[in-house]
This record gives structure tokens, C-alpha cells and sequence, in this order.
């Protein structure tokens, strides 16, 4: 138990492994220290995540916070891994990418009262939960839970793989009239009409507002709730019609993509900062790492290389898995999944991203990369995001519009 308090859930470098960083643990000295000082070896979490906090706040101490810190990383950890198990396969997430938005602790000594004297980085997310934390509320653990489902940076990386974290019930409650409106018009599925769905709405969000335990993540409308809200239709009926509304408001926020970092800071046109400029020395970085990656992307010197040059062709054409099987193996028994294993495109863009990272690496401009481990590992998923993300306005990734002029003319 006491592991908890002395050993930081981070990222660390991965020797001899195809990644570059894998999760680990580091055992900040001062954390072991400050356990035995305060004579917490051995005691309960509960207890120890008292004294512990209330030796943080109200005494400043550098090695108790971390002790904190460290069960924070670690309930966040356990989180990540639960997650993954749930979502991982059916969405294609990577653990080292979600770990890298949240897992960036270093387990250097920090004050609670503000950040280091000269550092320009961001607090860590161990000292976001710590800072936030009501112990009247919840555990520390399951505070650090709740806090890490809804941590921008990762519910930006889940949704860039198609999964919004929130509940269906608390999605409608706080999606506004205009978006439930939008989206029932984009993405309803059933005969509800829409002035329906506009009362049905108004009246959900009146009634949730007023009902207690709403905020709990297994709070569901029960039998009494739904005829409230409408006596004259059965309950069952009247879940179906919420659920559908529900799912047309997933869909409407899935289909809106976030934006990348850079293209979402040059929008704003933060003062001193030449976005553009960086863009395109971004731009020009991911082309030549793309050159550089693409002998490896068309299976030079393989058999089946002409396979796969025809597949990237129709992908960089903007072609679907099944119009790409009736072009490059035409009256064949090959499965849609030939055409993943071929392209193995998350594998190509991450190589690619992590080739333009390491060139970008000191210029002006990305100073975050390099600066940790975990910083680093993020920009690689956003630059990976970057090159994958299909741009509204081409309607294809930039993979594919960068990688159409380099390929041979004819297959």
C-alpha cells in the first residue's frame, strides 16, 4: 500500500522497444522520505490521503504533496488501463497516447502555493487534481478518476477516435436548444418530429436540473422521472425517444472535430506569434519525413509492392476499403482487413510524426518537445492527428493530398 505514495506513474524512455516511451514508475526520493518523517508507512489510504493533504495545504511541504502526487498517478494510471480494456480495440486507442496526456509527472519537488519561480511549463495534471481536490466530496482516488475522464487533453484524443466521454442523460441535459435542433436535423433516426424533440428536450433539461444524485455516473431515469415528464406516454416509449435524441447529439459532436493545436492557436492570432510561418516550416517538416518513410509505405523490393501502390494510390485518391478492393484486387477473395494490414496507416503516420518531431526539435516555436518525455510523446500524437484528421474543406487528410504527387503514375 505504501507503494502508492512513493512510486510516480510517468513516462519513461522505452530501451530496445519499436516506441519511444512506455509507462513506468519513478521513486522520488523525497516522497519515501517524507512518508517515514511523518509516520504515514503503513496507514490507510483514507488516512493517509488526510494527513498528507492537510500537511500539503496548510504547511507547504514539498515532500507530502508528493506523496500525493504519486497516488495520484497511480489512480490515474488504473483509470487509463480501464479505459483502454473498454474502448481500446473498438476505437483503436493507444495507451502510451492516452498516457501522455495525463501521465506527465516528473516527480520534481513543487510547492502548493504556485508554480516554480522561472518555469514556463504547465503544472502537471497530478497538481490539477490536487489543486481542484474536495475532500468532503469524494476519495482522492475517485477524484482523480473523475477528473482524468474529463481532462481536455485526453477527451480531445478520444474524440479524435470517435468516442465522447459523457453520459447520454448528461449530454442531453447540457446541449443547448440550437444543437439538440442541429442535430436531430443531421442525425435524427426515427418519426419524432421536430417540434417534438424541441419540447421532449426543454422538458428533459427542466426536470434533470431539479432531480437529486443527477451528477452520479450511474443515475438513470427511472419510471417515476419519465412520467413526470410526459404521463401520457409510456415510459418505455419515452426512453427510446430521449435515447435517440441522445445518440443524433453524440453524433453531431463526434462529426465536429477539435482542432490541432496549431491550427486552433493561429485562428486565435495570439500577439508575436507567426503562425502561418510555422505552419508551413511545420508542413514542409512532415513532407520530407513523409519522402524519407515512403520506400518503407510502398514495399519496395517486396512481392507484393505493386499491391501496394495501387492500395496508397486509392487512399490517397480519397477511396473507401471496398472501392480499393475492387481496384487493386479485382474478382480476388481478399478481406477489407488485407487492406489495413497493407497500409498499416496509424504505424506509417506515427513514424512519420515522430521523424518530423525530431527535426523540429529546438526550433523556435516548438520549444515544448524534448522539454519531457510525455510532452514529446503528445506532440507525436498531435502531429500524427495532423496528418490523419480529414480537412473539411478537401474532405481528405493531408496524409493523402501530400502523399498523391509522390506516388508512380501508372500501377
Amino acid at each position: 500500500m505504501d507503494g502508492e505514495y512513493q512510486r510516480l506513474r510517468t513516462l519513461v524512455a522505452a530501451q530496445g522497444s519499436q516506441r519511444a516511451f512506455r509507462i513506468g514508475e519513478i521513486a522520488p526520493p523525497q516522497a519515501s522520505e517524507a512518508l517515514q518523517r511523518l509516520g504515514l508507512a503503513g496507514v490507510a489510504h483514507q488516512q493517509a490521503d488526510r494527513s498528507l493533504w492537510q500537511v500539503s495545504t496548510g504547511q507547504d511541504d514539498p515532500g507530502a504533496l508528493l506523496c500525493l502526487r504519486c497516488r495520484v498517478s497511480q489512480a490515474s494510471y488504473q483509470k487509463l488501463q480501464a479505459l483502454h480494456r473498454q474502448f481500446g480495440q473498438r476505437h483503436q486507442l493507444d495507451l502510451i497516447d492516452m498516457a501522455a496526456t495525463v501521465l506527465d509527472d516528473q516527480g520534481q519537488p513543487l510547492p502548493w502555493q504556485g508554480a516554480v519561480e522561472g518555469s514556463k511549463r504547465p503544472e502537471p495534471f497530478t497538481m490539477r487534481v490536487l489543486r481542484s481536490f474536495q475532500p468532503e466530496r469524494a476519495s482522492l482516488a475517485t477524484w482523480s478518476r473523475v477528473m482524468l475522464q474529463s481532462h481536455p487533453e485526453l477527451v480531445q484524443l478520444l474524440r479524435w477516435h470517435g468516442l465522447l466521454m459523457i453520459r447520454d442523460w448528461a449530454l442531453l441535459a447540457h446541449a443547448s436548444p440550437s444543437r439538440m435542433e442541429r442535430a436531430w436535423h443531421l442525425y435524427g433516426r426515427s418519426a419524432l418530429p421536430i417540434a417534438r424533440v424541441r419540447s421532449l428536450h426543454r422538458l428533459f433539461r427542466e426536470q434533470y436540473a431539479a432531480t437529486a444524485g443527477t451528477e452520479s455516473g450511474h443515475w438513470h431515469p427511472d419510471v417515476t422521472f419519465l412520467r413526470r415528464l410526459d404521463p401520457g406516454t409510456p415510459p418505455a416509449s419515452l426512453e427510446a425517444s430521449l435515447l435517440a435524441m441522445a445518440r443524433a447529439l453524440r453524433l453531431e459532436r463526434l462529426q465536429t472535430p477539435p482542432e490541432v493545436p496549431w491550427e486552433e492557436a493561429s485562428q486565435q492570432g495570439e500577439e508575436g506569434r507567426d503562425w502561418g510561418g510555422l505552419r508551413q516550416q511545420l508542413n514542409s517538416c512532415l513532407q520530407r519525413a513523409l519522402e524519407r518513410q515512403l520506400p518503407a509505405m510502398l514495399g519496395r523490393g517486396k512481392a507484393d509492392g505493386a499491391l501496394r501502390v495501387c492500395l496508397w494510390r486509392g487512399f490517397a485518391e480519397g477511396l473507401s476499403q471496398r472501392a480499393l478492393l475492387a481496384r487493386c484486387a479485382p474478382g480476388t477473395k481478399v478481406h477489407q482487413s488485407t487492406v489495413s494490414r497493407k497500409l498499416q496507416l496509424m504505424a506509417h503516420a506515427t513514424a512519420i510524426a515522430t521523424t518530423a518531431a525530431g527535426e523540429l526539435r529546438g526550433e523556435q516555436g516548438f520549444e515544448e518537445l524534448g522539454s519531457s518525455l510525455a510532452d514529446t510523446e503528445r506532440i507525436v500524437a498531435q502531429l500524427r492527428t495532423y496528418l490523419l484528421e480529414p480537412r473539411a474543406a478537401e474532405g481528405r487528410p493531408r496524409l493523402a493530398e501530400w502523399l498523391l504527387p509522390l506516388l508512380p503514375p501508372t500501377v
